[in-house]
């Protein structure tokens, strides 16, 4: 029997870990899926860098609160949910609510 885990599964799992850890958000299934769907179709993100061609980080509106992530194109899920801190260098591209 094969117990180990996809990395896609290791992903979401670190990314529901740091939100909770980092904003105490409950990141549910539906809900990092709501993050994917705003990120693929451009709605209520902002695209921050390109770390490499895989991988970039976004600032994803989620209940209110700009929150920027890791994406992973390739497997199309959050790879981790960054501080609140990581957005400081990137406020003059976030709209002003």
């Amino acid at each position: 029997m094969n117990t180990k885990r996809s990395k896609k599964k290791n992903q979401i799992q670190h990314a529901k870990h740091r939100a909770m850890q980092r904003y105490g958000i409950s990141l549910t299934a539906s809900g990092s899926e709501e993050m994917v769907r705003k990120i693929q179709s451009q709605k209520d993100c902002v695209f921050l860098e390109r770390q490499s061609n895989r991988v970039s980080m976004i600032a994803v509106l989620h209940e209110e609160v700009w929150i920027p992530v890791v994406y992973d194109k390739q497997r199309k899920s959050i790879v981790t949910v960054l501080p609140e801190n990581a957005l400081q260098p990137y406020r003059s591209k976030l709209p002003k609510n």
